[in-house]
């Protein structure tokens, strides 16, 4: 298959002695070097045999298996030699933010580890993973040991990196037909699959049906990785890193004109079969949260879903859909499954509300769109509403967003092998 490099009419060997004088190219592998990598940004695709790589690649050019230029997917797919393809980076900019000047990108497709030609144990050797600007594990049905190296080879290396878990289309297809289950809950498994394999950060995608699940967050989370990273301008610390657009002071979240008082609804569930205590402190006669205690079921619900906690000043509107003020406080005390409905009045500004399509988002109205920048808690970079709201992912009830300046979660704590999950939103 001719490379798409030669889109370019360059001469590899002469790209490669002019880039020499940049720096040491001493342990590069042949490919890099030959297709003058140094002139682009190079983002790998990696995995296990099997897993999918190609289709992504497919998904993320919007090429279909049969169209020219596609990569070879299936048994068409017979090359063990990595393969570079031009991205147009205008396939993703999808609103984030202004066009960005930067060096074109490369997609590699790389060939799956633990195959003949490259084993398992020598794989990110021998393929210069390190030498990659970002890379994407790609995992499919299960996490493997070779996603585990994988990974654990790249924070080794400090190399960013996304992980993909793909054919989600199958599983849900599966999961439905075998247990009558929806997509959602399907989702569901599948994330608590792969925190339980310290997978914290993922996206889940399926290269046939590229529309659904979280295709569209993958590349915009690519976008913004290359805005952070290798923009050719430079902005200052008053600007959001991946959209540039000037960060508003505190000063002008308290005291914007446009502000508007909404009522936010969100349902707490939780279980209260062993008779465990709630945990807060309810006005009888209006129902409002008087206090949050340090123990009980509802102190419990807002450590796992911080974005979604209840907080003094909040509401029961209802239990079990019961909503007679006497009734909720009776449905309470019984000890069973509740879904409690919760109400809050929040300031949002007419642009933030929408943005996020009225009362369609209940758990992102709570977290404060007074034009607040929302900050890492790792790298402690600033970052626009805007730009954090169209990253965020779904994360076990929650939501939250992969840094593009670390690539950790923002909001969570961390260690140096591995994002830890959380799910406040840190802002100035």
């Amino acid at each position: 298959m001719q490379s798409q490099l030669d889109m370019f009419d360059m001469d590899p060997t002469d790209g490669s002695l002019s880039f020499s004088l940049l720096g040491n190219l001493a342990g590069a592998p042949w490919y890099l070097v030959n297709a003058s990598y140094r002139q682009f940004v190079n983002i790998g695709i990696c995995g296990g045999t099997g897993c999918g790589k190609s289709s992504l690649v497919n998904a993320l050019l919007n090429f279909s298996p049969g169209d020219i230029g596609a990569a070879p997917v299936g048994t068409a797919s017979l090359s063990n030699a990595p393969v570079p393809y031009i991205f147009n980076d205008e396939l993703i900019v999808g609103g984030v933010g202004k066009p960005g000047k930067w060096k074109p990108i490369l997609i590699w497709d790389l060939p799956g580890a633990g195959c003949k030609d490259y084993p398992q144990d020598t794989y990110c050797k021998d393929l210069g993973i390190s030498y990659f600007d970002l890379v994407i594990v790609v995992s499919s049905r299960r996490i493997t040991e070779i996603d585990k190296m994988l990974v654990s080879e790249l924070q080794h290396a400090r190399v960013p990196y996304f992980v993909v878990r793909t054919k989600m289309d199958i599983d849900v297809k599966n999961d439905h037909l075998d247990f009558a289950r929806q997509e959602e809950e399907t989702m569901n498994i599948v994330r608590k699959s792969l925190l339980e394999n310290d997978v914290i950060a993922s996206f889940l995608v399926s290269p046939r049906r590229p529309t659904k699940f979280e295709l569209h967050q993958l590349c915009l989370n690519i976008y913004a990785w290359i805005m952070c990273h290798v923009r050719q301008q430079v902005i200052s610390d008053l600007q959001c890193p991946v959209c540039t657009d000037t960060l508003p002071s505190m000063s002008d979240c308290s005291n914007n004109d446009t502000m508007m008082k909404k009522v936010v609804q969100w349902k707490v569930e939780i279980d209260r079969t062993d008779g465990e205590p709630l945990g807060v402190d309810v006005d009888s006669d209006n129902l409002e949260v008087v206090e949050v205690l340090e123990e009980g079921l509802i102190p419990q619900w807002n450590k796992k879903h911080a974005n979604c906690a209840v907080k003094v000043g909040d509401r029961f509107r209802a239990a079990n859909d019961v909503y007679e003020t006497n009734s909720v406080i009776e449905e309470c005390k019984v000890a069973k499954l509740l879904r409690i409905a919760v109400v809050r009045e929040v300031s949002v500004s007419s642009e933030d509300f929408d943005l996020i399509g009225g009362n369609g988002n209940a758990s992102s109205l709570l977290q404060g769109l007074e034009l607040r920048p929302r900050r890492c808690y790792h790298c402690e970079t600033l970052f626009c509403f805007r730009c954090v709201s169209m990253l965020a992912l779904e994360c076990n009830g929650g939501c939250d967003a992969i840094c593009p300046s670390c690539n950790r979660l923002m909001s969570g704590t961390s260690n140096s092998s591995s994002w830890m999950f959380g799910l406040d939103w840190w802002w100035s």
